[in-house]
């Protein structure tokens, strides 16, 4: 007989297991920080939409490039369970969280 782990068990190793996955992929951030990504075209026209003033939150922000395309607009909060992508941030003076 099977016995399951209780939903927070589970979620608690989910979230281990992509942590995991996702600091390990130093290629991946490597390619992220580059001056070319930061500057895709797509990321300025999206943050064009976003009103002045305005509080952003960025749900797996990954190296908060887009904060790049706000600085100054508005207010930039970035969320990703990679400490190795948030340490990868350009900019020092975010509020980041893991």
């Amino acid at each position: 007989m099977e016995v399951s782990m209780s939903t927070p068990r589970r979620t608690e190793e989910l979230k281990r297991k992509l942590r995991t996955f996702w600091d390990a992929q130093e290629g991946y951030w490597t390619v992220l920080t580059t001056d070319a990504a930061g500057a895709l075209h797509h990321r300025q026209r999206v943050a064009s939409f976003v009103p002045n003033g305005s509080t952003v939150l960025d749900i797996a922000c990954g190296t908060a490039a887009n904060a790049d395309w706000l600085d100054g607009r508005c207010s930039y909060v970035g969320l990703d369970l990679s400490l190795t992508g948030l340490r990868r941030s350009v900019r020092r003076a975010l509020r980041l969280v893991c």
